[in-house]
């Protein structure tokens, strides 16, 4: 610290003190343009064009740096005249500048990339946050090494022509004493944090003693002002304590040779195209606000991607009725040039106002063309009340929106006498900055630019189109679903396609509507079979199924048998044109299929069974679940296969009422050649344990699962059906099993975290329990899981049906 003051007083900094006003006069200056911009619109009244903007912050520009020279020839006295120091100024300046505006750039586009990493699941949390705080690390550094530049030049009153010596010099100080530095920098970091801090609560303090907005922002500008001194004094300190020992080999080095005006033309350019990638989003301000309504979509897409479909939806809507509105502006200026009226135009909006009667838009675009439409709107009441219905609709989270409705309810209140109003919403426009109206240019646009913007606008309600279709069916979570089909028939009647057609189908199984099922399904297929491969099968595999569920089992068939010539060697395909087969009783020809594809999978191997098992040759169905079961006895297999082969399994003897049915002539027949042979193991405990279950001998019932267990601790289903048999007999027997049933059903949930059965009969379970927390958890869960219809494995309808019941249940009692 000695040091540091040695060589402070050493540089005599000191006789600066005066002018450490002029400085804060010269920040204030470079960033008022606002003072000039809003003396302007306080007299005429009227929205600043895009030109006068540019040339008062130019203007304030310039006269703040001229002020900076002042200060630098008086405080350190190194330059010969005001207009000598001016291009070293402009260098340090362009160049501070170019520094700074890239940290914020190089930070959002880094953030973006690392929040897209992150929903991919490329990279964790605490990896995203070291990097970023290695990165705010490395832009702090040059962005404090920015500053120090900067300073050197007013330091050590360096021409022009060696501004780049100067600053390479500088940089070889830096790396040789770079422990010193980084404390620097790391300083800054926190002196600058801490004054941002200070700032944010006094712009609070403010609020309160300040509420409107030109006076604030004038105390708060010169704050900032100051703060922005503070720094400055800090960067010269910090620059002092490096320099101190190399100052003399530093200007030996900028004293070398007559040096380049290149530093200074590439910090220049280098501004210049940070400056070109902020601004240029904006130059075209009409299509801008298109742009938004695009991210707003993009936002609901990202939304819905990572599973919050309500928050999805409520964007979709929200651009929608944006884009209607906009789209009802355009409408409206040209019913303005071909008659004069408005109609049509005013019918559009009030529709976009039905879709958001929150947003302030719709107030605004009314405003605007009965302004554009009458000669002295100021006067009109209707016209103000618009505004002002806009400007109190752009608050709180819409207060984004439209911040130029405040220049016009300005005008308006002072048209009409109130001056007090006007001003204060003068100067809520000036808090916020806003000088001009970015849509009062479309009404005198030519009409290839209003094309342009229908164009896009076009392009946007194509998007929409879409996503209007995710709204629909995110609604069906909440809404009856019955009314939900007749919007979604309206819907498919005005955008035919593929993934509507897709959707009205499954909520058709949902209700169930098997003729709408049927329909939908039949019209999904026809719309996607215009591509062939993975697109074509897929769509064939859901229409089959769809055709089965809904009692057209023989035009499956029909379906899946011109697939199968299509597309001989897809297992997909030939198993489901078996299964169609066998739903149809017709085995042998099911048997055919399989063998052609050899039966070597598990698929194949269950089909294979039932069919056998449907021609009553039982030792053929033995045989083939016995090589079925064989890689499932192996307690050494993968419990992913081992998992579908417990499906199987279970799925052959629960699927067919034959099978559970056990008093039939055919399955006692099965049962008999069963348990003559005592193999497979996993069929023939399964098979006498729900024999036993049948009868209600619950203990050897448990015991035979429980040997399924032993076999291979990686099955599924054993611990399901111990759970059914435990809660069976907590509810018949009046034992205390619910523990070991809700044990059992948890174990089971943990091999099949899909299997919707799992979550209902828990919930049951935690309902007896009178956890009711929990059991509408999983009751919710089985709504989440069972919308897919693709678990052959129970009775889809009365499960979900079941749930829903039981929540409203729930409720009920909750409420009483």
């Amino acid at each position: 610290m000695k040091e540091f003051l040695k060589c402070f007083k050493e540089y005599d900094v000191k006789k600066a003190a005066p002018y450490w006003g002029v400085l804060s006069l010269a920040f204030f200056l470079i960033n008022g343009g606002w003072v000039l911009k809003s003396f302007a619109l306080y007299l005429t009244k009227r929205p600043l064009s895009s030109g006068l903007q540019l040339l008062f912050t130019g203007t304030a520009f310039l006269i703040g740096l001229f002020i900076l020279c002042i200060f630098a020839q008086k405080a350190f006295g190194r330059f010969k005249s005001l207009f000598s120091c001016f291009p070293t100024l402009l260098a340090g300046t362009l160049f501070l500048a170019a520094v700074v505006g890239a940290v914020p750039l190089t930070l959002k586009a880094w953030a973006y990339y690392l929040a897209a990493m992150l929903r991919q699941g490329d990279v964790n949390g605490w990896a995203a946050t070291l990097l970023l705080a290695a990165l705010l690390l490395v832009l702090a550094v040059f962005a404090v090494f920015a500053g120090m530049v900067a300073c050197i030049f007013l330091l050590y009153g360096v021409p022009v022509r060696k501004t780049g010596q100067a600053a390479a010099a500088l940089a070889e100080i830096c790396l040789g004493r770079f422990p010193v530095f980084l404390l620097i920098v790391l300083a800054g970091i926190l002196f600058g944090a801490g004054l941002l801090k200070i700032m944010q609560l006094i712009e609070v303090f403010l609020k309160e003693i300040l509420p409107y907005g030109f006076y604030a922002r004038y105390v708060l500008e010169m704050l900032l002002a100051g703060v922005k001194t503070l720094f400055a004094f800090f960067l010269l300190g910090s620059v002092q304590f490096v320099m101190y020992k190399d100052r003399g080999k530093f200007e030996e080095k900028i004293n070398q040779g007559n040096g380049s005006p290149a530093f200074l033309a590439g910090a220049a350019l280098l501004a210049a195209g940070l400056v070109l990638c902020n601004v240029w989003p904006y130059i075209d301000v009409q299509k801008q606000v298109l742009k938004n309504i695009e991210a707003r979509i993009i936002k609901g897409d990202n939304l819905r991607n990572i599973g919050q479909s309500g928050a999805a939806s409520a964007e979709y809507l929200r651009a929608e009725g944006d884009l209607t509105a906009f789209s009802g502006y355009l409408a409206g200026i040209k019913e303005i040039r071909e008659n004069g009226e408005i109609r049509e135009a005013m019918e559009i909006l009030d529709k976009a106002e039905e879709m958001c009667p929150d947003s302030p838009y719709v107030p605004y675009f009314k405003g605007m063309l009965q302004k554009t439409a009458s000669q002295r709107w100021e006067d009109d009441p209707d016209i103000n009340s618009l505004f002002a219905s806009a400007a109190l609709k752009s608050t709180g989270k819409n207060a984004g929106l439209l911040p130029e409705v405040r220049l016009w309810t300005f005008s308006s209140f002072w048209a009409a006498g109130e001056k007090k109003k006007a001003r204060e919403e003068f100067n809520l426009a000036v808090a916020r900055g806003i000088f001009g109206d970015r849509f009062e240019g479309i009404a005198a646009a030519e009409e290839k630019r209003l094309d342009e913007l229908k164009q896009e606008a076009a392009r946007l309600e194509d998007m929409l189109k879409q996503r209007e279709l995710y709204v629909l069916v995110n609604r069906g979570e909440y809404e009856d679903e019955n009314s939900l089909l007749w919007e979604l028939l309206e819907y498919t009647g005005r955008y035919p396609g593929a993934e509507g057609f897709y959707q009205a189908a499954l909520v058709a199984e949902r209700i169930p509507y098997p003729e709408y099922m049927y329909e939908f399904a039949r019209k999904y297929f026809a719309a996607r079979t215009r591509g062939e491969g993975e697109e074509e099968i897929r769509a064939a595999l859901l229409t089959s199924y769809m055709y089965v569920k809904s009692g057209h089992s023989q035009e499956a068939e029909e379906l899946m048998k011109e697939m199968y010539g299509k597309y001989p060697g897809n297992e997909d395909i030939a198993c489901d044109y078996s299964y169609a087969l066998l739903e149809n009783k017709k085995p042998e020809q099911a048997l055919a299929v399989i063998k052609e594809q050899g039966a070597r999978t598990p698929s194949l191997l269950y089909l294979q069974a039932v069919a056998f098992e449907q021609i009553k040759d039982y030792p053929q169905a033995l045989e083939t679940l016995s090589l079925l079961c064989r890689e499932a006895e192996n307690k050494g297999a993968e419990p992913g296969e081992i998992r579908k082969i417990d499906e199987y399994l279970y799925r052959f003897l629960l699927e067919y009422q034959e099978l559970s049915s056990w008093g039939t002539a055919k399955g006692q027949d099965f049962v008999f050649e069963l348990k003559k042979k005592q193999e497979p193991d996993l069929v023939y405990h399964y098979v006498l344990g729900l024999e036993a279950r049948q009868a209600e001998n619950y203990e050897e019932s448990n015991m035979h699962f429980a040997r399924l267990l032993e076999l291979n601790p990686h099955l599924a289903y054993p611990y399901y059906l111990l759970g059914v048999n435990y809660n069976e007999m907590a509810g018949y027997l009046k034992k205390d099993c619910y523990p070991l049933a809700e044990k059992n059903f948890l174990k089971f949930l943990e091999r099949r975290p899909d299997a919707v059965e799992g979550y209902f009969c828990l919930g049951m379970v935690y309902k007896h329990m009178g956890d009711l927390v929990k059991a509408e958890r999983a009751f919710r869960k089985v709504i989440a899981l069972n919308s897919r219809r693709d678990n052959p494995l129970y009775e889809p309808y009365s499960m979900y049906n079941h749930a829903l019941a039981e929540i409203e249940k729930i409720k009920e009692k909750g409420q009483k």
